[in-house]
């Protein structure tokens, strides 16, 4: 699943808000190293899409500690769950630091560590990442991009009311935004595409048909068939994670 339904008790919910704020933190000191891309959007976009989880996260629990904080119910995302494996790891040291850390002070990295360690074992399981390979991108492009003006014949018809053509659009312009609407901003590197599953697969059906085609009419052209082979097995292997992401 791509998300998890959660209740996180006090001492975790306090600890998650402080985990996600240092997430805010580390991606702006990562900021500089975009800089030789700092003239175009995609050359930031990794930064701008940590720094849009955390905030979603801080909206989620709240920016601001209560007096007294309660047990927060959340679809725990796979940002929420790695800046609490972050802050796990960090614990983890602490409590092992006799030179730098008092009794007491190594007592509460133990029990902060005990308190996540707990949360995670109680989670029915994890989500499943969709991690898209730069060699797939274009082919996921081409996906969403056909899959627009798809949903624009079907908001003139009776396929689809309004409020999911709404959806669909935006949830296409969301895997835009992540992966590139053109080559020229085309990420270099291999893009988290978890939030997006459902619509990478649901994009992704037609252009798998049309490649299996592709290659049994290209038996008799042999860099042909390679070329529809290579495609259909990258765009597979996408489709086989958002299935995985989606829990199945």
């Amino acid at each position: 699943m791509s998300k998890i339904n959660a209740t996180l008790p006090p001492q975790v919910a306090v600890l998650l808000r402080g985990a996600l704020q240092h997430e805010l933190i580390r991606a702006c000191e990562d900021a500089p190293e975009a800089r030789p891309e700092s003239l175009t959007r995609a050359g930031w976009r990794p930064v701008l899409s940590r720094l849009d989880a955390a905030f979603h996260g801080l909206d989620v629990i709240g920016w601001d500690e209560p007096d007294e904080q309660g047990r927060v119910t959340v679809a725990l995302d796979r940002t929420m769950i790695e800046a609490l494996e972050t802050d796990a790891e960090h614990w983890g040291w602490a409590s092992e630091q006799k030179a730098t850390e008092s009794a007491d002070g190594r007592a509460r990295a133990v029990r902060q560590l005990a308190a996540i360690e707990q949360f995670f074992a109680s989670l029915p399981e994890r989500p499943t990442p969709l991690m898209i390979p730069t060699a797939a991108i274009p082919l996921v492009r081409e996906c969403a991009q056909e899959g627009i003006p798809m949903v624009a014949e079907a908001m003139h018809g009776t396929e689809l009311d309004l409020r999911e053509c709404s959806r669909r659009l935006n949830a296409l312009a969301d895997l835009l935004d992540a992966i590139g609407w053109s080559e020229d901003e085309e990420p270099t590197e291999v893009v988290d595409a978890t939030e997006h599953a459902s619509i990478v697969k649901e994009v992704a059906e037609p252009l798998l048909e049309a490649l299996k085609t592709a290659v049994g009419d290209a038996q008799d052209d042999e860099a042909k068939r390679a070329k529809a082979e290579s495609e259909l097995r990258l765009l597979s292997e996408v489709y086989a994670q958002a299935s995985d992401a989606l829990g199945g």
